[in-house]
């Protein structure tokens, strides 16, 4: 969480990436959330959960500030930010296909729905950074 706020503060990106990268962390954040959710309301209840969620939900914020004051005062942080962009990118990426491709059959097959979703999922990442 604290690595996808990163590039959000760094303002060196972009105008085509901007938005497919916060549309990225923002549809990223709500099912990396239930899982957060889960598992801490069957660790240890409620309140934990609550608190979990809260902190959980502030990471990714502070870290788009603390890279925003980093860049203001340490000039190479612009450099940087070209770097974590597509490592932020990369981890989306890995994390939604290994649950993509591990999910559904129990023979990880890919099925035809999946090879239309994939499609799918090209043409709007096109579609955002031409738009």
């Amino acid at each position: 969480a604290f690595m996808e706020g990163l590039p959000l503060g760094i303002s060196n990106t972009l105008p085509s990436t901007q938005r497919p990268l916060y549309l990225a962390v923002a549809a990223h954040k709500l099912p990396e959330a239930m899982v957060v959710a889960t598992i801490a309301l069957s660790a240890k209840g409620r309140r934990f959960a609550y608190i979990t969620l809260i902190l959980f939900a502030a990471i990714t914020p502070i870290a788009s500030i603390f890279a925003g004051l980093w860049q203001k005062y340490y000039e190479p942080t612009t450099a940087i930010g070209g770097v974590l962009i597509p490592i932020v990118a990369g981890a989306f990426i890995q994390i939604a296909t290994t649950i993509f491709f591990e999910s559904g059959t129990l023979q990880h097959q890919l099925t035809t729905k999946k090879i239309a979703s994939i499609l799918l999922g090209v043409i709007l990442a096109l579609g955002m950074v031409w738009w």
